[in-house]
């Protein structure tokens, strides 16, 4: 496992999404990021927070790498806008880069990891009242 590799793989996964409307990041970064400290809208960052591995006895040992995608945007800056429209289209995009097991078919950062999934509770504040708008994306990477 290259842990390195998986991230950036994982990184350049996602900075390079478009969406409806033609939408696409002005800027990206692999650190979390304030509001404040956003340079340019809408932009993509990268956390990678935490591993969990299970050792069994006779079999292959079980790795899973965590990582979260802060999604900012400043729709809500715009009064005639509804924020909740970019946040969607967002989303949308970025659930086509994770295809389900329904299909037959998973991601998979080009075979460097069994499979990478959103998975957990999806947190959408629009921007509704300040203009700004965050997404963040929990993601579990199962390297073995």
């Amino acid at each position: 496992m290259n842990r390195e590799a998986i991230y950036s793989a994982l990184f350049a996964l996602g900075q390079s999404v478009t969406w409806a409307g033609g939408g696409s990041f002005s800027y990206t970064s692999r650190r979390a990021k304030l509001f404040s400290e956003i340079p340019s809208w809408p932009a993509f960052c990268q956390a990678e927070h935490d591993e969990t591995s299970i050792t069994r006895t006779g079999l292959p040992d079980i790795t899973t790498l965590g990582a979260v995608w802060l999604i900012y945007h400043n729709a809500g800056k715009d009064p005639g806008a509804v924020p909740a429209t970019t946040s969607n289209a967002i989303l949308d995009a970025l659930d086509n880069l994770f295809p389900s097991e329904d299909d037959g078919s998973h991601q998979t950062l080009g075979g460097l990891v069994h499979r990478v999934a959103i998975n957990g509770r999806v947190i959408k504040e629009h921007g509704d009242l300040d203009g700004q708008g965050l997404l963040i994306l929990p993601l579990r990477i199962m390297v073995a």
